[in-house]
């Protein structure tokens, strides 16, 4: 029990301690897992990798169906996640660029609007971020739905009323003919 007072063999013994432990502990939960669900019928691995999704995919820079395997999927994910994040770089560099030269060029309405955004956006989360642009943009109306069409379709109305009026014996008139493409 000498070796024992030696610093080195003992802080070698505590980590392999340490080490066997943990490994212990892992194979006993594999154990017990496989135990479990082999008891429910269930089976683990990769297997599931080749059977068909049944689902599509939103968004794809590749053809996709439901049919196609799951390892399909994931590298059709990994894809886009990587074209993406190109796609998401360059944008960001130029907008970067381009406050940039903003904030130091000598036209006050660009340093402003440039550090107007700079200082909007520099200690806001990323997270928060997206949060607010995807809560803004979930609640834009549909084209047909825009205020500017409900606008356009006040300000016609009466004048295609009037064009209606005028032409009692059943003629079209070019300007009458818009009330057929207006949604109703």
């Amino acid at each position: 029990m000498t070796f024992l007072r030696n610093r080195r063999v003992r802080s070698a013994v505590y980590q392999g301690l340490y080490v066997g432990g943990l490994v212990s502990l892992i194979i006993v939960a594999l154990v017990t897992a496989h135990h479990n669900l082999t008891s429910q019928g269930i089976t683990s691995g990769f297997g599931f990798l080749w059977r068909s999704t049944g689902w599509e995919m939103g968004f794809s820079l590749l053809p996709t169906s439901a049919n196609d395997p799951y390892w399909y999927f994931l590298a059709v994910g990994f894809l886009n996640t990587i074209v993406i994040g190109v796609v998401s770089l360059v944008l960001a560099s130029l907008i970067g660029a381009v406050v940039g030269v903003a904030r130091i060029s000598d036209n006050l309405a660009a340093q402003f609007v440039s550090t107007l955004y700079v200082e909007l956006f520099r200690n806001i989360p990323l997270i928060v971020q997206l949060f607010f642009w995807y809560s803004l943009f979930g609640r834009i109306p549909a084209p047909r739905q825009a205020v500017v069409q409900r606008l356009l379709d006040q300000i016609a109305d009466p004048a295609l009323r009037i064009g209606d009026a005028v032409c009692q014996r059943g003629e079209r008139q070019p300007f009458t003919l818009m009330r057929d493409f207006r949604t109703p």
